[in-house]
C-alpha cells in the first residue's frame, strides 16, 4: 500500500503565508513557495489555475519544469522514480475546493483545483480519467477534500441556482432569506464516490467562517492557502 504525505495549510510554523495564484505570483507568494519546498525538502509543482479542466502530467524522465503550466490538476506518475525526482503536487485555493488524490496501487498522485466552474466543466472527472489511463483502479484511490466555503455560506444568484437545479439538484439549498446556496464540497465528494473512489476524507472547515483560512468571499484581495500531496515511495 502506497502511503502519502499530504496537508492543507495557510501557515508554516506560526506565520501565515500567502502562496499566491495566477501566471505571475507576487514576490511574497514566491517566497512562500520556496519556504514550503525547504520545509518539505522536495521540489514542488504549481499551476496557473484557470477554473478549467486542464491536467498537467509529470512522469519519470520529464525535465523539471520552471514554469507554471495552465492547468487545474497536477498529476504525478512517479513509477520508477526516486523520492528526489518526483515533485510535490500543489493546489492553491481561497474558497474553492482543493482535492488531493493518491493511488494505493502505484505511486501516483494529484492535486485538483475544484472551483464551481471547474466542477461544472468536469475537472474532477478529468483528473480521475488520468488515473484510469495510468491503470489505476478507482477503488484503489483515496481522496482528501480540504477547507473550502461551506454550503451555508456559498450563496448564489437566482440564475445560477436555477442552473444547478438542472445540473446537480441534490447540492442546491436555500438560506434563511430564500437565496440559493450550493454545496461544492458535497458535489465533489459525490463525483469521487460515484466513480468508485473507496476512501474520501472531507474537511468540515469553512474558509468563509474561519479567520485561520483565506476566503475570497470574505475578502476579494486575500491570499491563498495550499494543499499538497506526495509519496516517499
Amino acid at each position: 500500500m502506497i502511503e502519502y504525505q499530504h496537508e492543507f495549510l495557510a501557515y508554516l510554523g506560526n506565520r501565515q503565508l500567502n502562496f499566491g495564484t495566477g501566471p505571475a505570483p507576487a514576490s511574497e507568494a514566491i517566497r512562500a513557495r520556496y519556504a514550503l519546498e525547504s520545509h518539505l525538502g522536495r521540489r514542488t509543482q504549481w499551476m496557473d489555475q484557470r477554473h478549467g479542466i486542464g491536467v498537467y502530467q509529470w512522469r519519470v524522465g520529464d525535465a523539471a519544469p520552471d514554469r507554471l503550466p495552465r492547468a487545474d490538476t497536477v498529476f504525478i506518475d512517479a513509477r520508477g522514480s526516486s523520492p528526489a525526482e518526483a515533485p510535490v503536487a500543489c493546489v492553491v485555493t481561497a474558497d474553492c475546493v482543493p482535492v488531493l488524490i493518491g493511488s494505493g496501487q502505484d505511486p501516483i498522485w494529484a492535486a485538483v483545483h475544484a472551483g464551481r466552474m471547474g466542477l461544472e466543466s468536469g475537472v474532477l472527472r478529468q483528473a480521475l480519467k488520468a488515473f484510469d489511463q495510468s491503470g489505476q483502479s478507482a477503488t484503489a484511490l483515496r481522496a482528501w477534500i480540504g477547507p473550502a466555503i461551506c454550503a451555508d455560506c456559498y450563496t448564489v444568484n437566482d440564475d445560477l441556482g436555477a442552473r444547478w437545479q438542472n445540473f446537480a439538484p441534490d447540492f442546491v439549498g436555500e438560506d434563511s432569506q430564500g437565496q440559493a446556496t450550493l454545496d461544492l464540497r458535497g458535489y465533489a465528494a459525490a463525483i469521487l464516490s460515484s466513480a468508485g473512489v473507496s476512501q474520501i476524507d472531507v474537511s468540515e472547515v469553512c474558509t468563509n467562517e474561519s479567520d485561520e483560512w483565506y476566503s475570497y468571499r470574505r475578502d476579494p484581495h486575500c491570499g491563498r492557502q495550499v494543499g499538497y500531496i506526495y509519496s516517499d515511495i
